[in-house]
């Protein structure tokens, strides 16, 4: 065998290693890759039902008011009432009647002392606008809800969920 053979022969050997190598690492390398592409894909569906779990919120936050209102208005105040009058009336004076004696008159005075009941039921009506100005001292919280959904926050979301749909679908 000349040299050249040897040489032929270690380099066939050599490279026969180097492939069988560098197919080992590949396939190692391929094997990882497709790991890390099943553990991203896991990830993004997650990111997506996560998405879209908040779209489907809601967010609830206590709005302190601390402010005086002002208030102004007109009120009209239109009733009848009825107004029962249950009593007696005294009643006392002496009456002056002219008596005409044919020749001349005279004054008779005649006293009466008398005590009238008065039973009855009075219809009082009342018809007046009363003028009201006014500040109010407002001091609450007042929950306020907001659903996600109803906000351009959903709309952004979506786009986003979709973004990743179409990453995941690259994959």
């Amino acid at each position: 065998m000349r040299k050249l053979d040897v040489v032929l022969i270690v380099l066939v050997v050599v490279s026969l290693i180097l492939n069988a190598t560098l197919l080992i690492g590949g396939g190692l390398l391929l094997g990882r890759g497709l790991k890390l592409r099943r553990a991203v894909v896991g990830v993004l569906d997650q990111a997506a039902d996560s998405l879209t779990s908040l779209e489907n919120e809601r967010i609830e936050y206590p709005v302190h008011i601390q402010q005086d209102v002002p208030v102004e208005t007109d009120v009209p105040f239109d009733q009848t009432m009825v107004v029962p009058l249950h009593t007696t009336v005294p009643i006392s004076f002496t009456a002056v009647v002219p008596v005409d004696l044919v020749l001349t008159t005279m004054d008779l005075e005649i006293p009466i002392d008398l005590t009238v009941p008065i039973d009855m039921e009075v219809p009082v009506t009342i018809s007046q606008t009363i003028h009201i100005s006014t500040t109010v001292p407002l001091d609450m919280e007042v929950p306020v809800t907001i659903d996600v959904a109803e906000t351009p926050l959903s709309g952004y979301l979506e786009e986003f969920r979709k973004a990743l749909e179409r990453l995941r679908e690259s994959l």
